[in-house]
């Protein structure tokens, strides 16, 4: 009996690992997205047959392959940094397979409530000053347009409720020796056909006006993580030859982040340089860059914001954004004081200070949105810059921090989703790479790779409809949290009522 429960205690290990690899695969590199369609089978079979706290270990086996692979980047930082951020996010896919084994005892509404589940658990993930989206199963399908159309309508959510449902479609149909078992397959193939040709009827029906402005996005090539002595003449050498070799008519010139040499607002000769720019273009110019704020209320004496700058065909300075949603450890230390270590790896000397608000800019041709580099990982930014009259949106990065590993790349894909959600074109501007315009329907119209130095030009348009989820924003995923939270009640009631256990004939 003992050899028997080892056996099968390997199995189940086994079928963790074989799910957290598959989740791994889905994305890139190598980005093998139809693998999330089938890579929670193995983890969803192996818990159907144990207990919860078994359940909640295989669980956290899949969370920590799955996302050890995918963030194997962060090790650039050092490896206890990407060690412990793989063991936090796989609690997440550890609680998601407990309560999926507790739902499962209720039996009937498993098959919803599993995927609701899961929804519940990304959309939590992806709330407060230590959200993140990384992993969550609907980016997987961005380069698969036709799929992720649902998400004007749910969000990103919709798109991992599906993945899941499938997958949850394709267990039953495996643990079934009867007729049903072919009903059960049949219902996953349908799930993803009717999806696949809701989103070509989607692409079809969008009332996208024609696009009628042109961009030029200018990807410099050059490294930008830390600044040294000789960047800022790098910068001077690249940027401004990049710019002035565009050719032809253009309306807005977008810079990535960082890629002011000074901050604009205190520089007057930066300032005429800017504006000699723009005049000779007669074209908006959207960069990134510091500002600097002397504060003798703060420890260094100053606060530093990471910002956004608009700057108008006249040459005037239209608007800036102060980034609100800042990255934990990489832009502020939370607790710098408590954490003997830090300074063992690379963090910045003095933390950035949040903006007050997701404002919008105005141009001459409406207001835009700008979402700068980690921002752009989350909904709910995406809808509250579109929801207050943003036009078109601009993401600014500088991802050269990841050097050529599948981080940028990864990275790229939330600008699919945040265009589809809100059916807003999308310019991204990078510092190394992936530089990309991105059309409404999520489909890329054209794209730098990394490490490239180059100019992307490109038309897009305004556009002044909003979507269902930019009105009504996570309501799916709330929705999502009520079925799962339901499903648990039902399943302790249903616990309490049945003293034994049921024969199965």
């Amino acid at each position: 009996m003992k050899k028997l429960y080892h056996k099968q205690s390997i199995m189940n290990a086994l079928l963790a690992t074989a799910s957290g690899v598959m989740l791994a695969l889905a994305f890139p590199r190598p980005g093998v997205y139809p693998l999330a369609w089938v890579a929670l089978v193995p983890l969803l079979a192996a818990i159907r047959r144990v207990g919860p706290a078994a359940g909640f270990g295989l669980g956290f086996l899949t969370g920590l392959i799955f996302f050890s692979v995918l963030l194997y980047w962060i090790a650039l930082f050092g490896y206890l940094p990407w060690a412990m951020l793989a063991v936090v996010e796989a609690l997440f896919i550890a609680c998601f397979a407990l309560l999926a084994n507790l739902a499962w005892r209720g039996r009937r509404f498993a098959i919803l409530a599993v995927p609701a589940l899961w929804t519940a658990i990304e959309w939590l993930r992806s709330l407060g000053t230590f959200g993140f989206t990384w992993g969550g199963l609907g980016y997987s399908q961005a380069r698969w347009p036709e799929i992720v159309q649902l998400a004007s309508i749910t969000g990103v959510w919709g798109v991992s409720f599906a993945i899941v449902l499938v997958n949850v479609l394709l267990v039953e149909s495996l643990a079934r020796t009867d007729r049903r078992r072919y009903l059960f397959a049949s219902l996953a193939a349908a799930v993803i056909v009717a999806m696949y040709l809701g989103g070509i009827s989607s692409i079809t029906r969008s009332r996208i006006s024609a696009p009628d402005k042109q961009v030029a996005l200018v990807q410099g090539g050059i490294e930008m993580a830390w600044r040294d002595s000789g960047l800022l003449d790098r910068i001077w050498r690249t940027y401004w030859p990049l710019t002035e070799s565009i050719r032809g008519r253009v309306d807005f010139i977008v810079w990535p982040e960082s890629a002011l040499p000074d901050d604009l607002l205190s520089s007057p000769s930066l300032q005429r340089e800017m504006s000699r720019l723009a005049r000779a273009f007669d074209a908006h110019i959207l960069t990134g860059g510091p500002h600097i704020v002397p504060d003798d209320r703060a420890e260094a004496g100053y606060r530093e914001y990471n910002g956004a700058y608009l700057i108008s065909p006249s040459g005037e300075l239209a608007g800036e954004y102060f980034k609100v949603h800042l990255v934990p450890f990489g832009e502020f230390v939370p607790g710098r004081n408590w954490i003997p270590f830090i300074e063992r790896y690379r963090v910045r000397e003095v933390d950035y200070s949040p903006g007050k608000s997701h404002n919008t800019l105005r141009s001459e041709s409406g207001d835009v949105g700008v979402m700068i580099c980690f921002e752009s990982i989350f909904p709910q930014i995406g809808r509250k810059i579109t929801g207050d009259g943003a036009g078109m949106l601009f993401v600014i990065t500088n991802d050269s921090w990841f050097g050529r590993t599948a981080a940028a790349a990864q990275h790229h894909d939330f600008s699919i989703l945040r265009a589809v959600e809100n059916r807003r074109y999308i310019a991204r501007t990078a510092t190394t790479g992936i530089t990309s315009l991105i059309a409404p329907t999520g489909q890329v119209m054209g794209s730098i790779s990394l490490g490239r130095s180059s100019v992307l030009t490109g038309r897009a348009s305004f556009i002044r409809t909003k979507t269902f989820y930019t009105k009504y924003g996570d309501w799916f995923a709330v929705l999502c949290a009520a079925v799962g939270l339901i499903s648990l009640l039902v399943c302790k009631t249903h616990s309490f009522l049945i003293t034994k256990p049921r024969k199965h004939y």
